[in-house]
């Protein structure tokens, strides 16, 4: 029993050729034609799931930002992890900081300076 397993890890053609079986066709080129196209298929997928879930999500953050009452109007990164926001909230205008450290207040703005700066 121990040297049938061994044969079929070793040597899979010595043991059908012992019982009398022929081995199926094989072409490597064939496999390798049919790997390739299923890892294309597979990252074809995955692409496309990542595509769709970014549309969904800027889909969403803009019809929570248009019913909330708190908007974001403006935001840049200035450093990795370290963020500045221009937010709307009822009206009045603030910019915040968010980094590693937390969320800080930076300065409020009124409505006048911001359309200025447009």
């Amino acid at each position: 029993m121990k040297s049938r397993l061994t044969l079929l890890f070793l040597f899979p053609a010595l043991l059908f050729a012992e019982e009398g079986i022929t081995p199926p066709d094989y072409s490597f080129v064939n496999e390798f034609i049919r790997m390739l196209s299923v890892l294309g298929a597979m990252i074809g997928a995955l692409l496309l799931v990542a595509w769709f879930m970014k549309k969904m999500m800027a889909t969403r953050i803009e019809q929570i930002n248009q019913t909330s009452e708190i908007r974001i109007l403006e935001s840049r990164t200035i450093a990795p992890k370290c963020n500045i926001y221009l937010l709307d909230v009822r009206g009045k205008q603030m910019v915040v900081a968010e980094s590693q450290a937390g969320v800080q207040h930076l300065t409020n703005l009124n409505p006048e300076e911001t359309n200025e700066m447009d």
